[in-house]
C-alpha cells in the first residue's frame, strides 16, 4: 500500500493556466514521495484546459492530482472540492500565481513529530510582471521582496488572534491560524467541515477558514521562515487591489456564493471589498459553528471607519449604514479614521517607499521575471539559514505543548 503523504498543497484555480504552469513545473523537479499537488480546475475555456491537462499528463507525475469541473463553482465550492481530496497529514493551501519552498517538507516532519496542529509562516512576496500599481505605476513590477529570515518561533493562543480581529471590525485577517498561506492538520480542518459542511463557512475563504480554526486549533505556531510566497498577479485579488479595482456590487462578483447577498448583514456595508467581504466572513463563519455570542464583540465603528477610509467610491452606501445602525459611535468613527489613515500613510513610508528608491539602495528587493525563480531564490536563502543556525534548528526550538 502507499504511503500517505505528510503534505498536500492545493491548489483551486480558474482560468490562470500562465502562472499555475510555473508552480507545476516547479513542485514536478522536487522528488520527494511525501508531498501531493491537487489542482482543482474550474476553468471555462475548454481548448485552454484540454492544452493544459496533456502538459500535466504529459509530465507523468502520480504526486499530481489533476481535477476539473466545466461547470461554473463558486470559489468557495471550488475550494472545498480542492481540499476534499487532500490525502495528507497537513495541508498548504495556495494561489495559483503563488510558490511555496520544497524546504517545506523537512519543517512538516518536524512539527508532526511534535504534533502541532496549525503553522503560519510568515511569507515573502512577489509582484509578477504584469502588475500595475494605481500609486507607484510599474515599480512594484516583477520585484520580489524578500523577508529578513529570523526563524523566530511564537506559540499564539488562537481564540485570543480572534478577540483581535473582532476588535478590528473583522478587517484583518492578521495572523490567525489558516489554510491558506499557512500549514493545518487536515484532521483538524475535517471537524470544520462535519460541523457546517464546507472547510470555508463563509464567502471569503481565507477569513472563514481562519476563524473557524481558532475554534478548533489547539497547539499553534507563527514562525519566520517563508515557506510560502504569496504572488501578486493582475488576475489576483491582491493584484486587483494595487490597481484599485478590488470593489463591486455583490450580485455581480461571479466568484461569491450565490446566496450571499441574500445572506449579507445588514450592519455591514453592502458592496464587495476586501474589508466588508472580511467582516461578512467572521460573521457568517461564527453563526455557522453557533457562536453568534461572539459576535458582540464585533466592532463595527473600526469597520466603518476603514471603508470610509479604503472604500470612497462606496462612501454614500457607508454612511446610509452607519445612519441605520443605532450601537455606533460617530466620535469613536472619526477617530478611528484619522488612526487608520495615519497608518496608511506609515505603511506607504515604510513598506512600498523601498520600491521607488534606487536600487543599491535596497537590500532585499530582487528582479525576477517569473515565481520559479523566486522560489530557486527562496530556496537558496532558506537553505542559508539552517546553514548559518544549525540543520538541527528547527528540533532545537520548536516549542513543546
Amino acid at each position: 500500500m502507499k504511503d500517505t503523504p505528510i503534505l498536500s498543497i492545493i491548489v483551486p484555480t480558474k482560468n490562470r493556466y500562465y502562472y499555475l504552469w510555473f508552480l507545476v513545473e516547479y513542485f514536478n523537479a522536487i522528488t520527494d514521495s511525501s508531498i501531493e499537488l491537487i489542482i482543482q480546475d474550474n476553468s471555462d475555456d475548454i481548448e485552454e484546459h484540454r492544452a493544459f491537462y496533456e502538459k500535466v499528463r504529459d509530465l507523468n507525475d502520480s504526486r499530481i492530482k489533476y481535477n476539473y469541473v466545466h461547470e461554473s463553482l463558486s470559489v468557495i465550492e471550488n475550494s472545498d472540492r480542492a481540499l476534499y481530496n487532500a490525502t495528507g497529514d497537513y495541508v498548504c493551501f495556495i494561489g495559483d500565481d503563488d510558490i511555496f519552498s520544497k524546504t517545506i517538507l523537512n519543517f512538516i516532519s518536524e512539527i508532526k513529530e511534535k504534533d502541532i496542529d496549525a503553522v503560519f509562516p510568515l511569507n515573502s512576496s512577489y509582484s509578477w510582471p504584469d502588475i500595475h500599481s494605481r500609486l507607484y505605476g510599474d515599480k512594484l513590477s516583477g520585484k520580489f521582496t524578500q523577508t529578513n529570515i529570523t526563524g523566530e518561533i511564537v506559540k499564539e493562543t488562537p481564540k485570543k488572534l480572534l478577540d483581535k480581529v473582532l476588535k478590528l471590525g473583522g478587517t484583518d485577517i492578521i495572523n490567525l491560524p489558516r489554510v491558506y498561506h499557512g500549514i493545518v492538520k487536515l484532521s483538524v480542518l475535517k471537524k470544520i467541515y462535519e460541523r457546517t459542511g464546507s472547510f470555508f463557512p463563509g464567502p471569503s475563504p481565507d477569513m472563514a477558514n481562519a476563524v473557524a480554526l481558532c475554534n478548533y486549533v489547539n497547539r499553534f505556531i507563527i514562525i519566520d521562515i517563508p515557506f510560502v510566497v504569496s504572488g501578486h498577479s493582475s488576475k489576483s485579488t491582491g493584484g486587483q487591489g494595487a490597481a484599485g479595482k478590488h470593489f463591486g456590487e455583490i450580485r455581480n462578483i461571479k466568484h461569491l456564493p450565490s446566496d450571499t447577498a441574500d445572506k449579507w448583514t445588514p450592519e455591514v456595508p453592502f458592496y464587495w471589498s476586501g474589508y466588508t467581504i472580511y467582516a461578512e466572513s467572521v460573521i457568517q463563519a461564527l453563526k455557522r459553528l453557533g457562536l453568534s455570542d461572539e459576535l458582540k464583540t464585533l466592532n463595527f465603528n473600526y469597520l466603518y471607519a476603514t471603508c470610509l477610509v479604503f472604500d470612497v467610491p462606496f462612501k454614500d452606501r457607508i454612511v446610509k449604514t452607519m445612519k441605520e445602525n443605532q450601537s455606533i459611535s460617530k466620535l469613536t468613527i472619526l477617530f478611528n479614521y484619522c488612526l487608520i489613515w495615519a497608518k496608511r500613510i506609515r505603511f506607504h513610508l515604510s513598506a512600498n517607499l523601498q520600491y521607488i528608491l534606487p536600487e543599491k539602495n535596497t537590500k532585499r528587493i530582487f528582479k525576477k521575471q517569473n515565481i520559479q525563480e523566486v522560489a530557486e531564490l527562496n530556496d537558496k536563502q532558506i537553505l542559508e539559514f539552517y546553514n548559518k543556525n544549525g540543520k538541527q534548528y528547527l528540533n532545537n526550538n520548536l516549542p513543546k505543548f
